[in-house]
C-alpha cells in the first residue's frame, strides 16, 4: 500500500493503515520517495522488525517502536550508489504489505538526485528518439551507395598507377638533409608543411643517402598525393621531394642537389 503525503504532521511524513493487524516481530517492508523541488529521491528495500505496538490510549501521532535491519533504514546512510535508486511515481512501484511508515525531517545527505519526467516529457523525448533513429538510418542508406563508388574508384586509381609502373619511392633532397633519425624527419616535413596527416603512418624504409632521404610509401596512391601536394606547398621551401625514378629528376637532379641556399 502506498499514499502520497503532501504535509508533515508533528514533524512526520506519515500515513496510517488502520485495517492493518500488527504483531511483535513483523517484519515491514517498505520504500521511500521525495520530491522536493521538482527533484525526485528514493530508497529502496528498507526493513524494520516491529518491536512495540502502540497502546489504544495514545494519540494517533504516536507509532510503532521499531528496530531497524536494514543499513538503509538509517538516514545517515541514504547516499546510495545511483544504481540501487530508481526514480519514478510511487505508485507505478511494486510494494510488499505494510503498516505505518514514518520519516522525520532530521536533516540527512541528500540521495542521488534525478530527473523525475512527466508522461508527456517521456513522450516527446521518444519521438526525438524515434525522429534521430529514422534520420540516421536514413544517412546510412544515402552513404552506403556512396563508400562503394569511392571503394570502385580507389581500387581502380590504384591499378592504374601500378600498370603505370609509378612505384612507392620517394627521395627528400636539399642542400643538407635534416638532422636527426631520418623516419621522424620525412614525417615532421609530411605533416607539417604538406599536412598529409593521414600519411604519417604510411612511410617505411627511409635512410639518409649520399643525395638525401629516401623513403617510400605503402601505395602509388600515396606517393602521387606526395609529389603533388609538396609541388604547391614547397615552392617556397628549401626542400624538395621529388621521385627518383622520373626522367625529370635524373636530368634535373645535378642542379637541385647543388643549390646553395639554406633550408627552411
Amino acid at each position: 500500500m502506498s499514499k502520497d503525503i503532501l504535509s508533515s504532521k508533528n514533524g512526520r511524513w506519515s500515513f496510517e493503515d488502520k485495517s492493518a493487524q500488527l504483531r511483535v516481530g513483523d517484519v515491514v517492508n517498505y520504500w521511500i520517495f521525495v520530491q522536493v523541488n521538482g527533484v525526485g529521491h528514493r530508497v529502496d528495500n528498507l526493513s524494520s522488525i516491529i518491536t512495540e505496538l502502540p497502546q489504544a490510549d495514545r494519540k494517533d501521532d504516536n507509532f510503532p517502536s521499531v528496530s531497524n535491519v536494514h543499513p538503509l533504514a538509517q538516514p545517515a546512510l541514504y547516499n546510495e550508489p545511483e544504481a540501487e535508486i530508481a526514480a519514478g511515481p510511487v505508485r507505478n512501484c511494486p510494494t510488499p504489505a505494510v503498516t505505518t511508515t514514518t520519516t522525520t525531517t532530521t536533516p540527512a545527505p541528500p540521495i542521488c538526485e534525478q530527473c523525475v519526467c512527466t508522461e508527456d516529457q517521456m513522450e516527446f523525448l521518444n519521438a526525438q528518439l524515434n525522429f534521430t533513429k529514422t534520420q540516421l538510418s536514413a544517412a546510412n542508406t544515402k552513404l552506403g551507395p556512396i563508400q562503394r563508388e569511392l571503394s570502385s574508384l580507389k581500387e581502380f586509381v590504384s591499378e592504374m598507377m601500378e600498370d603505370m609502373n609509378l612505384g612507392t619511392k620517394l627521395l627528400l633532397v636539399g642542400q643538407q638533409p635534416p638532422q636527426g633519425n631520418a623516419l621522424e624527419a620525412v614525417r615532421n616535413l609530411i605533416t607539417d608543411k604538406l599536412e598529409l596527416f593521414d600519411l604519417e603512418e604510411k612511410i617505411y624504409n627511409a635512410q639518409k643517402t649520399d643525395t638525401g632521404i629516401a623513403f617510400e610509401m605503402t601505395t602509388p596512391i600515396d606517393k602521387k598525393r606526395i609529389l603533388v601536394r609538396a609541388n604547391k606547398k614547397l615552392q617556397s621551401s628549401n626542400y624538395r621531394i621529388v621521385d627518383p625514378q622520373s626522367r625529370d629528376t635524373i636530368v634535373n637532379g645535378a642542379y637541385m642537389l647543388d643549390e646553395r641556399v639554406g633550408l627552411n
